[in-house]
């Protein structure tokens, strides 16, 4: 583990420190781009694997009424961030679900 002024916690901490007006106005000193190269964490390979397994059995479901199941044009009005709709088509269903997100940010 990298220590001392070089940690990826001295440069944080040199990026977000305000001694002052700096060029780039109140957003503190610069961080080298050097400094900041060395911190990636990324690559450019990108490996998911998501199992999911589960199962239903011996259930019954006798005389149910399920309703409707609707999405309509303003179900996702002032949504934010990722938006998962995971709709039921029954009686005695089994759901399964995963997301994987994977953000690059790239200059």
């Amino acid at each position: 583990m990298v220590t001392g002024a070089d940690s990826p916690i001295a440069v944080y901490v040199a990026a977000v420190r305000n001694d002052g007006v700096s060029e780039s106005g109140d957003l503190g000193q610069r961080v080298d781009s050097a400094a900041l190269a060395d911190m990636s964490g990324g690559s450019e390979l990108v490996v998911q694997n998501t199992s999911l397994s589960g199962t239903v059995g011996n259930d019954s479901a006798s005389h149910v009424y399920s309703g409707d199941n609707l999405i309509t044009g303003g179900s996702f009005a002032g949504e934010a961030g990722i938006p998962t709709v995971i709709q039921n088509s029954g009686s005695n269903v089994l759901i399964q679900s995963a997301t994987v997100l994977n953000v690059q940010l790239k200059p």
